[in-house]
């Protein structure tokens, strides 16, 4: 009775111990699965990043053109201006020229 106590003792250390080994090796796969989630998403974080990055530098060039547009606009619409008023000085001389005549 003894023996076959300490047969089916032998039996229940067998199998904790490959329980255990088996517990092991999730453990192994689940540790190398996590760091290489973590590596994953560092990788997303950096790229994250450098795209925001990207996005600032553009959204910078955006404003300093628009700026530069606006600034050759207004600069424009000053010649243009002057243009029409000497049209228009030209004209009114003109007008009262020909008045006199």
């Amino acid at each position: 009775m003894l023996r076959i106590s300490a047969a089916n003792d032998r039996a229940a250390v067998d199998h904790m111990k490959a329980e255990c080994r088996l517990a092991e090796t999730r453990l192994a796969t689940r540790t190398e699965e996590t760091q290489e989630n973590k590596k994953s998403l560092q990788a997303v974080h950096d790229e994250l990043l450098a795209t925001q990055l990207e996005l600032n530098v553009a959204d910078d060039t955006i404003a300093s053109l628009k700026k530069e547009n606006q600034q050759l606009i207004d600069r424009w619409m000053a010649r243009v201006g002057v243009e029409v008023e000497r049209l228009n000085q030209s004209n009114e001389s003109r007008r009262l020229s020909s008045k006199e005549s």
